[in-house]
């Protein structure tokens, strides 16, 4: 039985951050000061990428490489190594929700046999980009006709990092886990403030 009241969740672009300066202010500092560093194997250069376009790439990738030729599986899957070990050298100081907007379609998916069902478990092979604050993405899932959104309980101890670049364009505190962290469902249920299904799932195993 998880005790929902023993994690945190954010209301505010402040509160979160507030918390985003707290836990990764100098990696934020970091990453954001040499993104545009020629070299091919630094973390700041590669997650600069991956938050453009290659973050679609990397994650269809690590779905399913069979398309991909020689070389790209030689150069992404250093590129995803690189990344997974940046941002999995950080683990989280106390319990916290996160979200992540999505299709249905793509989130059955997931599962082994395409089925929604309580207390089943469920792994994302890409890395899963999630935001700290709900309401900050609300347009940006209205715009893609995303219809329904995870909310993810992460425990301590919880490895992933807070990643922003200051050009981004969309404001979204986001927290990026790695490749192949499991989540199991706990519960399902609609929201008539976001007029979309809101599925709860608590982080299991990485």
């Amino acid at each position: 039985m998880l005790n929902r009241k023993i994690f945190r969740e954010f209301h505010t672009d402040k509160e979160a951050y507030e918390w985003a300066m707290d836990y990764f202010g100098s990696w934020i500092k970091d990453i954001q000061s040499n993104k545009d560093n020629d070299d091919e194997n630094d973390i700041a250069h590669l997650l600069y990428d991956y938050t453009g376009n290659m973050n679609i790439i990397y994650n269809e990738f690590l779905r399913d490489c069979n398309r991909f030729n020689n070389e790209e599986i030689k150069e992404y899957s250093r590129n995803i190594v690189i990344i997974a070990k940046g941002i999995s050298k950080f683990a989280l100081e106390e319990n916290i929700i996160v979200y992540r907007y999505t299709h249905k379609n793509l989130f059955r998916q997931l599962f082994d046999d395409s089925k929604l069902k309580i207390g089943k478990t469920f792994t994302d092979k890409g890395f899963m980009s999630t935001t700290l604050v709900q309401d900050l993405l609300k347009e940006f899932a209205k715009n893609h006709r995303y219809n329904c959104v995870l909310k993810l309980y992460l425990p301590k101890g919880t490895k992933g990092a807070y990643i922003k670049f200051d050009n981004s364009l969309l404001n979204e505190h986001e927290f990026l886990l790695p490749p192949n962290t499991t989540f199991k469902l706990l519960r399902r249920k609609f929201s008539i403030k976001y007029f979309m299904w809101v599925y709860e799932c608590k982080l299991v195993s990485q």
